[in-house]
């Protein structure tokens, strides 16, 4: 199975620090769960932290809001998770966002489900 690329934007709700948390209320059972079963992924490399200059993001996130908005609707946090896709050459993207598969087909991405 190949490794697939985390960004540090992916990780963010994972982290186990409490600055790190989007809702630091969201500490139950599953989301416990969760974090344990990422962290055994990194562990073995199925999952890989990725690191990507912040001028790359900027400047990818600013072309593909240029291209997508206007037309798809797209605001900044529906392209977060398609720049990173662009970035990291991703073949395959997964989402449920009309808007986020528009833009990552148009990026020439295999979109499911």
């Amino acid at each position: 199975m190949p490794a697939e690329a985390l960004t540090r934007i992916t990780l963010h709700p994972l982290r186990e620090e409490p600055g790190w948390r989007f809702l630091p209320a969201a500490q139950g059972p599953r989301e416990t769960r969760c974090g344990r079963t990422w962290s055994a992924d990194i562990a073995s490399g199925i999952l890989v932290p990725t690191t990507v200059p912040a001028a790359d993001w900027h400047a990818t996130a600013r072309e593909l809001s240029d291209r997508y908005s206007p037309t798809v609707g797209t605001r900044s946090l529906d392209l977060l998770r398609v720049v990173a896709a662009v970035l990291l050459v991703w073949e395959t993207f997964y989402s449920f966002d009309e808007r986020q598969r528009q833009a990552a087909a148009g990026e020439g991405m295999t979109v499911k489900p």
